[in-house]
């Protein structure tokens, strides 16, 4: 099938402990997205090369008296990899996709 997407696997390391100073219900995460190179492609459509991006992150629960605030912390293309993904429409004209990415997030939750 033409432009169709390279294929792909996901690993993912998880850690996770109830407590750590003031934060409880810790969870950590760590893994990489391995992307093949695409060579099986229609007549009209270019190959493309495998890359590897690294995802990270971090969450913990804090206690506000009644309520509780989750933070987390998660990084994206941990190591600032340089790729275009087979499908982008920019690829024919040499842009990349988005480099590294940092969010922070916090989610309060009411009793």
């Amino acid at each position: 099938l033409p432009f169709s997407p390279a294929p792909r696997i996901r690993g993912l390391a998880e850690l996770e402990r109830a407590r750590l100073g003031i934060f409880r219900d810790i969870h950590v995460e760590a893994g990489p997205m391995v992307v093949f190179e695409q060579t099986r492609t229609a007549p009209e459509e270019e190959p493309s090369k495998g890359y590897t991006l690294w995802e990270a992150g971090v969450s913990g629960s804090i206690n506000l008296s009644k309520a509780s605030m989750l933070a987390t912390v998660r990084v994206e293309n941990l190591f600032d990899t340089a790729y275009t993904d087979h499908l982008s429409r920019y690829r024919p004209y040499g842009i990349l996709n988005p480099g590294r990415n940092v969010i922070f997030q916090l989610e309060f939750r009411l009793p």
